[in-house]
């Protein structure tokens, strides 16, 4: 996929954006400097929305997949006078970036995830 188009495709957007405000929520749990029975209970409050959120960065980026394959065959269609074989491998090819975006944004999260759910079920004390 060309720059100039993952600037202008509003999937990739979505995923960057929503990956920005995952880690930036779970950066802020993870720099929480007194590591006591209030910062534990915020943490298991808020692991629930947390995974949720993480959880969608990858299905955005299958979204975005589906989208630019029905671009591709809608193009098909619609331009029966071009390359059949240039125009899919082009298209799928685009069509598979936003889940590369989505599969590369969420791997930190998971681990992030990971690390918090490790201290808070930790028996001994931070």
């Amino acid at each position: 996929m060309r720059l100039e188009d993952a600037l202008f495709n509003p999937v990739v957007w979505s995923i960057l954006v929503l990956a920005l405000l995952v880690y930036a929520w779970l950066i802020e749990l993870m720099l929480y400097t007194p590591r006591d029975e209030v910062w534990r209970k915020k943490i298991l409050a808020d692991l629930p929305s947390l995974r949720a959120l993480v959880a969608i960065l990858p299905l955005l980026g299958l979204l975005g997949t589906i989208i630019g394959l029905l671009d591709v065959f809608h193009q098909m269609a619609v331009e029966r006078g071009l390359d059949p074989t240039t125009l899919v491998s082009s298209g799928i090819a685009d069509a598979l970036f936003t889940t590369q975006v989505g599969l590369l944004t969420v791997v930190p999260g998971w681990l992030a995830l990971t690390y918090l759910q490790a201290k808070t079920s930790e028996s001994e004390p931070l």
